[in-house]
């Protein structure tokens, strides 16, 4: 298997297209697998035709797609029901109207109902579907870094870390 690893697409489609054609990805090549390291959204100008590409390619099984911090923020906001001051700064407010306004064109401006749709989409399903790490037999995927809790038994640790999933999110 062949990988092709990206991080921090951050919304920006053309890039990433380019980026994957330059490196010589080939979807219907059965040897080549995209790992995505998240941060998929947030900041850039195509965050729906990103989702779009990777959705397609993961029904595929083409892609593996690892949740970075962009995505909790997402998540969070949606599960919290409302944005708060660090959403509007980190884009993740652009983000969802982007997103929103692109599954429905008429949909007003009203960040509860922004909310509310996104909840119900299967962008929010995408994401919560995206895992902490991916693991081969020579590597380890991750968006951040593995946690290392030194409140944990240290050999239980280096056997369990898989396990600790709250710890994740904390490093990403």
């Amino acid at each position: 298997m062949k990988y092709f690893v990206v991080a921090d697409i951050h919304g920006f489609y053309d890039e990433l297209i380019k980026a994957l054609t330059d490196a010589g990805f080939d979807e219907s090549n059965d040897e080549h697998m995209l790992i995505s390291l998240g941060d998929v959204f947030d900041r850039g100008r195509q965050p729906y035709l990103v989702y779009n590409y990777l959705k397609q390619l993961k029904e595929k099984n083409k892609c593996i797609l690892v949740k970075g911090n962009h995505e909790d923020l997402l998540l969070d906001a949606i599960d919290r029901g409302y944005f708060m001051q660090h959403d509007v700064s980190n884009g993740t407010v652009k983000t969802a109207c982007d997103l929103v306004h692109l599954l429905d064109p008429k949909m007003e401006s009203n960040l509860d109902d922004i909310i509310e749709c996104l909840k119900n989409s299967d962008i929010y399903s995408f994401m919560e579907d995206m895992i902490d790490f991916y693991e081969t037999d020579g590597f380890i995927f991750v968006h951040g870094f593995i946690p290392i809790i030194k409140q944990y038994n240290w050999k239980t640790y280096l056997n369990d870390w898989r396990n600790y999933k709250d710890e994740f999110k904390k490093a990403r």
